[in-house]
């Protein structure tokens, strides 16, 4: 009684204590005996067993309408994570037409498509093979003029059906959860074809400015050939009649 007094001592009656219902006292000498009345911390009760939830009690609502099967898994994976935003949009699409018994015949056509929204059948196409590329929808069937193509979401279970493709239950398998296993392709480097390494834009010699002299010298020219005219006189040599009013304008110019 000493130690169960001191419990009920340091609690107090405060929050964090469960009072026991009063029980008949077990036979002495057996471990963990509880006495009638007395209080435990709640630290204690970890050893006593939970009662079950009262009958009669409403468990919460559900949310009404159907839903896109799209686990944290997935969303979380590789191969979503890199996908376009327009794949995304796609898959959702797709995924949109689970029921949980038709995996395997989902499609992608435009009669299903167009009403959604989608208007470019080569925006299609190009995210279906993303799709299929990153490991979120298999082929299961090829399509031809009158029928379209049918898809399987490897996230989910395949559903039989006589017209699939052959081999295709053990091709499936080998793919599901390939979205997980994907690895993204390393983004390219647009580099010169010697590289980037060791090159600079200073010039070859420095960056000491260049003389406009020749490299050796200011020389005369090794030509030995005369640069005076073949014919005629000389500019230097004065005329005869430019000699004579030369003499006359210098006599009428002395004092």
């Amino acid at each position: 009684m000493g130690r169960h007094s001191d419990y009920e001592h340091q609690s107090g009656g405060g929050a964090g204590v469960v009072a026991l219902p009063a029980r008949k006292a077990p036979p002495s000498g057996r471990a963990g005996t509880v006495s009638a009345g007395c209080k435990f911390p709640v630290r204690l009760l970890g050893e006593l067993r939970v009662e079950p939830r009262a009958k009669g009690r409403k468990s919460p609502s559900k949310i009404p309408g159907r839903f896109v099967p799209l686990q944290h898994s997935v969303l979380t994976s590789a191969g979503f994570m890199s996908l376009e935003h327009a794949s995304v949009r796609l898959l959702i699409y797709i995924a949109m037409q689970y029921s949980g018994h038709n995996n395997g015949r989902l499609v992608a056509c435009s009669k299903v498509l167009r009403p959604l929204g989608w208007s470019s059948n080569q925006t299609v196409t190009r995210c279906v093979r993303q799709l299929v590329e990153h490991g979120l929808l298999f082929v299961t069937r090829q399509g031809g003029r009158n029928h379209p193509t049918w898809y399987a979401l490897t996230y989910r279970p395949l559903d039989g059906h006589p017209g699939y493709e052959p081999q295709t239950t053990i091709a499936f398998a080998a793919v599901k959860g390939a979205y997980a296993r994907y690895v993204p392709p390393q983004k390219k480097i647009l580099e010169p074809a010697m590289g980037s390494r060791g090159i600079t834009t200073k010039p070859a010699v420095g960056t000491q400015v260049r003389a406009v002299t020749p490299a050796i010298g200011a020389v005369r020219p090794q030509s030995s050939q005369n640069l005076a005219p073949v014919v005629g006189d000389y500019i230097e040599v004065p005329s005869e009649g430019s000699l004579a009013s030369g003499g006359r304008d210098a006599q009428g110019a002395a004092p």
